[in-house]
Protein backbone atom coordinates (compact mmCIF):
# COMPACT_ATOMS: atom_id res chain seq x y z
CA UNK A 1 0.00 0.00 0.00
CA UNK A 2 1.26 3.45 -0.90
CA UNK A 3 -0.07 6.55 0.87
CA UNK A 4 0.99 10.09 0.14
CA UNK A 5 3.13 11.92 2.69
CA UNK A 6 1.01 15.09 3.02
CA UNK A 7 -1.68 15.10 5.67
CA UNK A 8 -4.56 15.64 3.20
CA UNK A 9 -5.57 14.19 0.93
CA UNK A 10 -4.33 10.88 2.31
CA UNK A 11 -4.42 8.41 -0.56
CA UNK A 12 -4.46 4.60 -0.29
CA UNK A 13 -3.71 2.56 -3.41
CA UNK A 14 -1.67 -0.37 -4.66
CA UNK A 15 2.07 -0.26 -4.75
CA UNK A 16 3.70 -1.29 -8.08
CA UNK A 17 4.58 -4.85 -7.08
CA UNK A 18 1.18 -5.53 -5.58
CA UNK A 19 -0.49 -4.01 -8.67
CA UNK A 20 1.15 -6.51 -10.99
CA UNK A 21 0.63 -9.35 -8.53
CA UNK A 22 -3.11 -8.67 -8.39
CA UNK A 23 -3.29 -8.23 -12.16
CA UNK A 24 -1.65 -11.61 -12.69
CA UNK A 25 -3.85 -13.23 -10.06
CA UNK A 26 -6.97 -11.81 -11.70
CA UNK A 27 -6.00 -13.16 -15.10
CA UNK A 28 -5.20 -16.57 -13.62
CA UNK A 29 -8.54 -16.74 -11.78
CA UNK A 30 -10.50 -15.79 -14.89
CA UNK A 31 -8.54 -18.37 -16.89
CA UNK A 32 -9.37 -20.99 -14.27
CA UNK A 33 -13.03 -19.98 -14.42
CA UNK A 34 -13.11 -20.30 -18.21
CA UNK A 35 -11.33 -23.66 -17.99
CA UNK A 36 -13.94 -24.80 -15.46
CA UNK A 37 -16.72 -23.76 -17.82
CA UNK A 38 -15.13 -25.62 -20.74
CA UNK A 39 -14.71 -28.71 -18.56
CA UNK A 40 -18.26 -28.44 -17.19
CA UNK A 41 -20.01 -28.31 -20.58
CA UNK A 42 -18.33 -31.59 -21.52
CA UNK A 43 -19.70 -33.44 -18.50
CA UNK A 44 -22.88 -35.52 -18.45
CA UNK A 45 -23.09 -36.45 -14.76
CA UNK A 46 -25.15 -33.78 -12.97
CA UNK A 47 -22.84 -33.63 -9.94
CA UNK A 48 -19.81 -33.04 -12.20
CA UNK A 49 -21.76 -30.30 -13.99
CA UNK A 50 -22.54 -28.73 -10.61
CA UNK A 51 -18.87 -28.84 -9.61
CA UNK A 52 -17.98 -27.19 -12.93
CA UNK A 53 -20.51 -24.41 -12.35
CA UNK A 54 -19.21 -23.81 -8.83
CA UNK A 55 -15.59 -23.71 -10.00
CA UNK A 56 -16.44 -21.37 -12.87
CA UNK A 57 -18.32 -19.01 -10.58
CA UNK A 58 -15.56 -18.91 -7.99
CA UNK A 59 -12.88 -18.34 -10.61
CA UNK A 60 -14.73 -15.57 -12.40
CA UNK A 61 -15.77 -13.82 -9.20
CA UNK A 62 -12.22 -13.96 -7.84
CA UNK A 63 -10.68 -12.80 -11.11
CA UNK A 64 -13.09 -9.94 -11.68
CA UNK A 65 -12.67 -8.82 -8.07
CA UNK A 66 -8.89 -8.68 -8.49
CA UNK A 67 -9.11 -6.73 -11.73
CA UNK A 68 -11.74 -4.33 -10.39
CA UNK A 69 -9.39 -3.39 -7.58
CA UNK A 70 -6.55 -2.27 -9.89
CA UNK A 71 -7.92 1.22 -10.54
CA UNK A 72 -9.32 1.74 -7.08
CA UNK A 73 -7.96 4.27 -4.61
CA UNK A 74 -9.28 5.71 -1.38
CA UNK A 75 -8.76 9.42 -0.59
CA UNK A 76 -9.32 11.01 2.81
CA UNK A 77 -9.97 14.76 3.26
CA UNK A 78 -10.76 16.65 6.47
CA UNK A 79 -14.50 16.76 5.70
CA UNK A 80 -15.04 13.67 3.51
CA UNK A 81 -13.59 10.58 1.90
CA UNK A 82 -13.74 9.59 -1.75
CA UNK A 83 -13.46 6.10 -3.15
CA UNK A 84 -12.74 5.50 -6.83
CA UNK A 85 -13.36 2.07 -8.28
CA UNK A 86 -13.62 0.77 -11.81
CA UNK A 87 -17.41 1.02 -11.90
CA UNK A 88 -18.27 3.49 -9.17
CA UNK A 89 -17.22 6.63 -7.35
CA UNK A 90 -18.33 7.17 -3.76
CA UNK A 91 -18.15 10.46 -1.87
CA UNK A 92 -19.16 10.46 1.80
CA UNK A 93 -19.24 13.64 3.88
CA UNK A 94 -18.27 13.43 7.53
CA UNK A 95 -21.44 15.27 8.50
CA UNK A 96 -23.54 12.45 7.01
CA UNK A 97 -21.94 9.63 9.01
CA UNK A 98 -23.54 8.09 12.08
CA UNK A 99 -20.92 5.42 12.66
CA UNK A 100 -18.74 2.75 11.10
CA UNK A 101 -18.58 -1.02 11.31
CA UNK A 102 -16.43 -3.92 10.12
CA UNK A 103 -13.23 -1.84 10.12
CA UNK A 104 -10.72 -4.59 9.49
CA UNK A 105 -7.74 -5.80 7.54
CA UNK A 106 -8.40 -9.17 5.96
CA UNK A 107 -5.94 -10.79 3.57
CA UNK A 108 -4.32 -7.41 2.94
CA UNK A 109 -7.65 -5.75 2.14
CA UNK A 110 -8.87 -2.73 4.12
CA UNK A 111 -12.63 -3.01 4.60
CA UNK A 112 -15.14 -0.86 6.40
CA UNK A 113 -18.82 0.04 6.25
CA UNK A 114 -20.15 3.54 6.86
CA UNK A 115 -23.66 3.97 8.25
CA UNK A 116 -25.44 7.19 7.35
CA UNK A 117 -27.32 9.20 9.98
CA UNK A 118 -30.24 9.74 7.56
CA UNK A 119 -31.74 7.56 6.29
CA UNK A 120 -30.51 5.18 8.97
CA UNK A 121 -30.84 2.09 6.80
CA UNK A 122 -28.41 3.39 4.19
CA UNK A 123 -24.86 2.08 4.24
CA UNK A 124 -21.83 2.05 1.96
CA UNK A 125 -19.09 -0.58 2.11
CA UNK A 126 -15.56 0.15 0.94
CA UNK A 127 -13.01 -2.58 0.13
CA UNK A 128 -9.55 -1.44 -0.92
CA UNK A 129 -5.99 -2.67 -0.53
CA UNK A 130 -4.42 -0.84 2.36
CA UNK A 131 -3.34 -0.81 5.97
CA UNK A 132 -5.37 0.26 8.98
CA UNK A 133 -2.81 2.82 10.19
CA UNK A 134 -3.07 5.50 12.88
CA UNK A 135 -4.12 8.24 10.45
CA UNK A 136 -6.94 6.11 9.14
CA UNK A 137 -8.25 5.35 12.65
CA UNK A 138 -7.87 9.01 13.64
CA UNK A 139 -10.25 10.04 10.83
CA UNK A 140 -12.96 7.76 12.31
CA UNK A 141 -12.42 8.59 15.99
CA UNK A 142 -15.40 10.97 16.12
CA UNK A 143 -17.84 8.19 15.19
CA UNK A 144 -19.23 5.21 17.05
CA UNK A 145 -17.69 1.84 16.36
CA UNK A 146 -21.03 0.17 15.70
CA UNK A 147 -19.56 -3.33 15.89
CA UNK A 148 -18.28 -2.78 19.42
CA UNK A 149 -21.53 -1.07 20.35
CA UNK A 150 -23.63 -3.96 19.06
CA UNK A 151 -21.36 -6.50 20.77
CA UNK A 152 -21.89 -4.69 24.07
CA UNK A 153 -25.65 -4.55 23.51
CA UNK A 154 -25.77 -8.27 22.60
CA UNK A 155 -23.81 -9.18 25.74
CA UNK A 156 -26.10 -7.01 27.85
CA UNK A 157 -29.20 -8.69 26.38
CA UNK A 158 -27.87 -12.16 27.18
CA UNK A 159 -26.84 -11.14 30.71
CA UNK A 160 -30.33 -9.73 31.28
CA UNK A 161 -31.97 -13.08 30.41
CA UNK A 162 -33.30 -14.43 33.74
CA UNK A 163 -33.00 -18.05 32.60
CA UNK A 164 -29.25 -17.84 33.32
CA UNK A 165 -29.71 -16.89 36.98
CA UNK A 166 -31.38 -14.64 39.52
CA UNK A 167 -28.55 -12.14 39.92
CA UNK A 168 -26.15 -10.50 37.50
CA UNK A 169 -23.19 -12.24 39.11
CA UNK A 170 -24.82 -15.67 38.76
CA UNK A 171 -25.84 -14.92 35.16
CA UNK A 172 -22.33 -13.76 34.28
CA UNK A 173 -20.82 -16.96 35.63
CA UNK A 174 -23.40 -19.17 33.90
CA UNK A 175 -23.01 -17.41 30.54
CA UNK A 176 -19.21 -17.59 30.71
CA UNK A 177 -19.31 -21.32 31.51
CA UNK A 178 -21.80 -22.08 28.76
CA UNK A 179 -19.87 -20.04 26.19
CA UNK A 180 -16.79 -22.09 27.06
CA UNK A 181 -18.61 -25.40 26.54
CA UNK A 182 -20.29 -24.17 23.37
CA UNK A 183 -16.85 -23.29 21.98
CA UNK A 184 -15.48 -26.73 22.95
CA UNK A 185 -18.33 -28.59 21.28
CA UNK A 186 -17.94 -26.26 18.31
CA UNK A 187 -14.36 -27.52 17.98
CA UNK A 188 -15.74 -31.06 17.95
CA UNK A 189 -18.07 -30.01 15.13
CA UNK A 190 -15.14 -28.53 13.22
CA UNK A 191 -13.06 -31.70 13.75
CA UNK A 192 -15.97 -33.88 12.63
CA UNK A 193 -16.33 -31.81 9.46
CA UNK A 194 -12.63 -32.04 8.66
CA UNK A 195 -12.68 -35.78 9.34
CA UNK A 196 -15.61 -36.28 6.99
CA UNK A 197 -14.14 -34.08 4.29
CA UNK A 198 -10.50 -35.16 4.15
CA UNK A 199 -10.17 -38.60 5.75
CA UNK A 200 -13.57 -40.30 6.22
CA UNK A 201 -12.30 -43.55 7.69
CA UNK A 202 -13.89 -45.60 9.20
CA UNK A 203 -16.41 -44.43 6.62
CA UNK A 204 -19.65 -45.24 8.43
CA UNK A 205 -18.48 -43.69 11.67
CA UNK A 206 -17.52 -40.50 9.84
CA UNK A 207 -21.02 -40.38 8.31
CA UNK A 208 -22.60 -40.98 11.72
CA UNK A 209 -20.65 -38.05 13.14
CA UNK A 210 -21.66 -35.75 10.27
CA UNK A 211 -25.32 -36.77 10.49
CA UNK A 212 -25.67 -36.90 14.28
CA UNK A 213 -24.16 -33.57 15.36
CA UNK A 214 -26.70 -31.34 13.54
CA UNK A 215 -29.58 -33.49 14.81
CA UNK A 216 -28.28 -33.43 18.39
CA UNK A 217 -27.86 -29.65 18.12
CA UNK A 218 -31.50 -29.24 17.11
CA UNK A 219 -32.57 -31.49 20.01
CA UNK A 220 -30.49 -29.36 22.40
CA UNK A 221 -32.15 -26.18 21.09
CA UNK A 222 -35.66 -27.66 21.35
CA UNK A 223 -35.07 -28.81 24.94
CA UNK A 224 -33.45 -25.50 25.98
CA UNK A 225 -35.30 -23.02 23.80
CA UNK A 226 -35.17 -20.22 26.38
CA UNK A 227 -31.42 -20.63 26.82
CA UNK A 228 -30.05 -21.55 23.37
CA UNK A 229 -30.83 -20.80 19.75
CA UNK A 230 -29.60 -22.25 16.47
CA UNK A 231 -29.60 -19.24 14.18
CA UNK A 232 -28.16 -16.47 16.33
CA UNK A 233 -30.34 -13.57 15.14
CA UNK A 234 -29.69 -9.92 15.90
CA UNK A 235 -31.60 -8.85 19.00
CA UNK A 236 -31.76 -12.33 20.53
CA UNK A 237 -30.96 -12.83 24.21
CA UNK A 238 -29.85 -16.46 23.94
CA UNK A 239 -26.55 -18.13 23.19
CA UNK A 240 -26.20 -19.58 19.68
CA UNK A 241 -25.19 -23.17 18.91
CA UNK A 242 -24.69 -22.69 15.16
CA UNK A 243 -21.00 -23.65 15.40
CA UNK A 244 -22.02 -27.17 16.40
CA UNK A 245 -24.01 -27.97 13.28
CA UNK A 246 -23.11 -25.84 10.26
CA UNK A 247 -19.91 -27.52 9.06
CA UNK A 248 -20.94 -31.18 9.67
CA UNK A 249 -24.27 -30.58 7.92
CA UNK A 250 -22.57 -29.07 4.88
CA UNK A 251 -19.90 -31.78 4.63
CA UNK A 252 -22.52 -34.54 4.81
CA UNK A 253 -24.12 -33.15 1.64
CA UNK A 254 -20.75 -32.73 -0.07
CA UNK A 255 -19.82 -36.35 0.73
CA UNK A 256 -23.13 -37.53 -0.76
CA UNK A 257 -22.42 -35.64 -3.99
CA UNK A 258 -18.88 -37.00 -4.22
CA UNK A 259 -19.46 -40.60 -3.13
CA UNK A 260 -22.89 -41.71 -4.38
CA UNK A 261 -23.84 -41.44 -8.04
CA UNK A 262 -27.59 -41.07 -8.09
CA UNK A 263 -29.58 -41.96 -11.18
CA UNK A 264 -32.92 -40.82 -9.79
CA UNK A 265 -31.78 -37.56 -8.17
CA UNK A 266 -34.71 -35.25 -8.91
CA UNK A 267 -37.10 -36.73 -6.34
CA UNK A 268 -34.68 -36.76 -3.37
CA UNK A 269 -33.64 -33.21 -4.23
CA UNK A 270 -37.27 -32.07 -4.17
CA UNK A 271 -37.89 -33.93 -0.90
CA UNK A 272 -34.76 -32.38 0.63
CA UNK A 273 -35.96 -28.91 -0.39
CA UNK A 274 -39.36 -29.56 1.20
CA UNK A 275 -37.80 -30.86 4.40
CA UNK A 276 -35.57 -27.78 4.52
CA UNK A 277 -38.59 -25.48 4.49
CA UNK A 278 -40.37 -27.53 7.14
CA UNK A 279 -37.31 -27.73 9.40
CA UNK A 280 -36.56 -24.02 9.11
CA UNK A 281 -40.18 -23.11 9.82
CA UNK A 282 -40.29 -25.46 12.80
CA UNK A 283 -37.12 -24.03 14.33
CA UNK A 284 -38.29 -20.45 13.80
CA UNK A 285 -41.47 -21.39 15.64
CA UNK A 286 -39.48 -23.04 18.44
CA UNK A 287 -37.18 -20.02 18.69
CA UNK A 288 -40.17 -17.66 18.49
CA UNK A 289 -38.45 -15.63 15.77
CA UNK A 290 -39.85 -14.45 12.41
CA UNK A 291 -38.55 -15.60 9.04
CA UNK A 292 -35.72 -13.42 7.82
CA UNK A 293 -33.60 -12.95 4.71
CA UNK A 294 -30.98 -15.10 6.40
CA UNK A 295 -33.17 -17.99 5.29
CA UNK A 296 -31.48 -17.71 1.88
CA UNK A 297 -28.19 -18.69 3.53
CA UNK A 298 -29.57 -21.22 5.99
CA UNK A 299 -31.66 -22.89 3.27
CA UNK A 300 -28.47 -23.98 1.48
CA UNK A 301 -27.12 -25.63 4.64
CA UNK A 302 -30.49 -27.28 5.37
CA UNK A 303 -30.78 -28.47 1.77
CA UNK A 304 -27.35 -30.12 1.56
CA UNK A 305 -27.85 -31.72 4.97
CA UNK A 306 -31.17 -33.31 4.08
CA UNK A 307 -29.78 -34.29 0.69
CA UNK A 308 -26.96 -36.12 2.47
CA UNK A 309 -29.35 -37.83 4.89
CA UNK A 310 -31.67 -38.99 2.12
CA UNK A 311 -28.94 -40.17 -0.24
CA UNK A 312 -26.94 -42.05 2.40
CA UNK A 313 -30.10 -43.51 3.93
CA UNK A 314 -31.25 -44.71 0.51
CA UNK A 315 -27.78 -46.24 0.02
CA UNK A 316 -27.16 -47.77 3.45
CA UNK A 317 -30.55 -49.45 3.88
CA UNK A 318 -30.69 -50.68 0.29
CA UNK A 319 -31.17 -54.46 0.16
CA UNK A 320 -31.92 -54.75 -3.56
CA UNK A 321 -30.05 -56.98 -5.99
CA UNK A 322 -27.93 -55.13 -8.50
CA UNK A 323 -28.72 -55.10 -12.19
CA UNK A 324 -25.47 -55.65 -14.07
CA UNK A 325 -24.73 -53.80 -17.31
CA UNK A 326 -21.50 -54.72 -19.11
CA UNK A 327 -20.12 -51.71 -21.01
CA UNK A 328 -16.96 -50.76 -22.84
CA UNK A 329 -14.82 -47.81 -21.78
CA UNK A 330 -14.63 -45.23 -24.59
CA UNK A 331 -12.67 -42.46 -22.89
CA UNK A 332 -11.21 -41.59 -19.50
CA UNK A 333 -11.60 -38.16 -17.90
CA UNK A 334 -9.59 -37.18 -14.84
CA UNK A 335 -11.15 -34.54 -12.61
CA UNK A 336 -9.92 -32.68 -9.56
CA UNK A 337 -12.61 -34.12 -7.31
CA UNK A 338 -13.94 -37.08 -9.30
CA UNK A 339 -12.74 -39.25 -12.14
CA UNK A 340 -15.13 -40.51 -14.80
CA UNK A 341 -15.36 -42.96 -17.66
CA UNK A 342 -17.16 -42.39 -20.91
CA UNK A 343 -18.90 -45.68 -21.74
CA UNK A 344 -21.10 -47.37 -24.33
CA UNK A 345 -24.89 -47.46 -24.05
CA UNK A 346 -26.40 -49.24 -21.07
CA UNK A 347 -29.97 -49.55 -19.78
CA UNK A 348 -31.83 -46.46 -20.95
CA UNK A 349 -28.61 -44.45 -21.22
CA UNK A 350 -27.08 -43.41 -24.52
CA UNK A 351 -23.52 -44.12 -25.54
CA UNK A 352 -21.01 -41.47 -24.55
CA UNK A 353 -22.48 -40.66 -21.13
CA UNK A 354 -20.04 -40.56 -18.23
CA UNK A 355 -20.09 -42.49 -14.99
CA UNK A 356 -18.02 -41.58 -11.94
CA UNK A 357 -15.43 -43.95 -10.46
CA UNK A 358 -12.94 -43.83 -7.62
CA UNK A 359 -9.31 -43.05 -8.25
CA UNK A 360 -8.02 -46.60 -7.81
CA UNK A 361 -10.48 -48.08 -10.31
CA UNK A 362 -9.85 -45.22 -12.74
CA UNK A 363 -6.16 -46.05 -12.84
CA UNK A 364 -6.85 -49.77 -13.33
CA UNK A 365 -8.82 -49.50 -16.59
CA UNK A 366 -8.06 -48.27 -20.10
CA UNK A 367 -10.19 -47.33 -23.13
CA UNK A 368 -11.50 -50.43 -24.90
CA UNK A 369 -11.69 -52.43 -21.68
CA UNK A 370 -14.98 -53.94 -20.50
CA UNK A 371 -16.36 -52.91 -17.10
CA UNK A 372 -19.73 -53.37 -15.45
CA UNK A 373 -22.24 -50.86 -14.13
CA UNK A 374 -24.18 -52.13 -11.14
CA UNK A 375 -27.53 -50.43 -10.71
CA UNK A 376 -29.34 -50.66 -7.37
CA UNK A 377 -32.98 -49.78 -6.74
CA UNK A 378 -32.32 -47.95 -3.48
CA UNK A 379 -34.04 -48.42 -0.13
CA UNK A 380 -36.83 -45.99 -1.06
CA UNK A 381 -36.73 -46.48 -4.81
CA UNK A 382 -34.10 -43.91 -5.82
CA UNK A 383 -31.69 -45.71 -8.12
CA UNK A 384 -27.94 -45.36 -7.76
CA UNK A 385 -24.97 -46.99 -9.43
CA UNK A 386 -21.41 -48.10 -8.89
CA UNK A 387 -18.88 -49.13 -11.51
CA UNK A 388 -16.56 -52.07 -11.09
CA UNK A 389 -15.03 -55.14 -12.68
CA UNK A 390 -17.37 -57.59 -14.36
CA UNK A 391 -18.01 -61.10 -13.04
CA UNK A 392 -16.16 -63.64 -15.13
CA UNK A 393 -19.44 -65.03 -16.47
CA UNK A 394 -21.01 -61.64 -17.18
CA UNK A 395 -21.78 -61.10 -20.83
CA UNK A 396 -25.28 -59.63 -20.74
CA UNK A 397 -27.59 -57.67 -18.50
CA UNK A 398 -29.24 -59.64 -15.77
Amino acid sequence: MNSEKSDFPRVYRYGPRTFWLMAGLGVLCIGAGVAGAVWGVRQTAWNDILLGIMGTGMGLIGGVSCLLSLRSHLDFYPDRFEFYGLVRRVVVMKSDIEGARNIQNQYGILQFTVVYNAPKSKTVTISNFGRKDDEFLLWFEDFDNLDAKEDREAADRILANPVYGDTEEVRQKAVTTQELWIARVGMIGWACGMWGLFFPSPYLWALVCLAALPTLTVVAVVLNRTRWTLHGDDGDNRLSLHSWAGLPASILGVRAMLDIEMIDWQTPLAVAAGLSLVAYGFLRWIEKRPWQWSFLFYSVVYLVYFWGLLVFGNWYFDRSEAQTFPVTVLEKHSGKHRDSLEVTAWGDRAAGEEVSVDDAFYRSVEPGQKVCIYRYSGAVGWSWIIVGKCPTSSSETR
